[in-house]
């Protein structure tokens, strides 16, 4: 069968700005090798601090960036391909919602047009758009009076609420949560997943749910990626991820988490210098060796490959968690 997304090998490199040279920067790669599937209904995690390239990812999914190489297949059809005429039929089934809602408000228009422009964007008739507008407001749990008002005016929690609302107009088959939760205090945080959560039981919608805190993302997900540095170091069941983690990082998250650092992101240990070999050409294998207090000499010359663990877990790590450093 058919995933409704699948990403085959995606990377995507940035170029910085340079206005002191007059040739173009040198390209950075954000992402590396990025491969995934995601069903119809299902709800898969992303987590990883700042910088790991999450919200690059989401935003190379609903093609608001281009990736640079890879494909990202929509039930088989490679979005990546696609110039921005043949994108337009597949956008009102991959809406994003985004970490901060009032950014990407309009702080113009009243919470009624803001909700109403994807619909009258579709050609929505006005009897039927203003009948969605409401069922949307009812959905997400907010006062009807909410409608003629600003986005200035409302909470952060509302914004986040209208931002959902506005996302689910056009009926998407995925949603991308950025951190939907990110800067709201813990009942709201739980509001916003509870309600994510009943409007997934009541629908085939599909959500990838960014974020940096481990115990708010496997609330909602099935399975979990980890990412490092733009690349997937470690995917899996949530339930088996959260209970038995392989990675080190995986493991510096969940510490983290419990401690209530999720803001701060993991802490690290001390770096090592990068491994050299004869010439001074410097090697980076692990992508996480210079931050991982299990690392060998290995893990400095060759990257890891993924490994299939029981019930389809899989960690790129020479020496997981579970076993003996001294074994390969």
């Amino acid at each position: 069968m058919t995933p409704l997304l699948a990403l085959e090998g995606v990377g995507v490199d940035y170029a910085g700005p340079s206005r002191l040279a007059p040739r173009p920067a040198k390209a950075v790669a954000i992402l590396t090798d990025i491969s995934f599937t995601l069903d119809r209904g299902e709800t898969v995690g992303l987590v990883g601090e700042s910088g790991s390239g999450k919200t690059t990812l989401g935003r190379a999914i609903v093609q608001m960036v281009r990736p640079t190489r890879g494909r990202v297949l929509w039930e088989g059809v490679d979005l990546a391909a696609l110039d921005e005429r043949g994108l337009r039929p597949y956008r009102p089934h991959l809406q994003m919602v985004f970490q901060d809602p009032y950014e990407a408000m309009n702080p113009r228009l009243t919470i009624r047009q803001i909700i109403a422009e994807p619909l009258r964007l579709a050609r929505v008739p006005g009897a039927e758009c203003a009948r969605r507008v409401a069922s949307l407001l009812d959905l997400v749990g907010l006062d009807p009076a909410s409608l003629s008002r600003m986005p200035r005016e409302l909470s952060g929690g509302q914004r986040q609420r209208v931002g959902l609302a506005r996302a689910l107009a056009t009926g998407p088959a995925l949603l991308v949560l950025d951190e939907p939760t990110s800067g709201l205090d813990a009942s709201l945080q739980a509001r916003i997943l509870n309600l994510l959560r009943d409007i997934q039981d009541t629908s085939t919608t599909s959500y990838l749910f960014i974020g940096h805190d481990l115990a708010a993302v496997s609330y909602l997900a099935r399975r979990i990626i980890v990412l490092w540095g733009g690349h997937i170091v470690e995917q899996g069941p949530a339930a088996v991820l959260v209970a038995t983690p392989a990675h080190p990082y995986t493991a510096a998250l969940l510490r983290a988490a419990g401690a209530g650092n999720q803001d701060q992101g993991p802490a690290h240990t001390k770096e090592r210098p990068p491994a050299t070999r004869p010439g001074g050409i410097v090697t980076i294998g692990c992508v996480y060796a210079r931050h991982c207090p299990r690392a060998q000499d290995l893990c400095w010359a060759e990257g890891p490959p993924f490994r299939a663990r029981a019930g389809g877990h899989s960690v790129a790590c020479h020496y997981p968690q579970d076993t003996d450093q001294g074994s390969a």
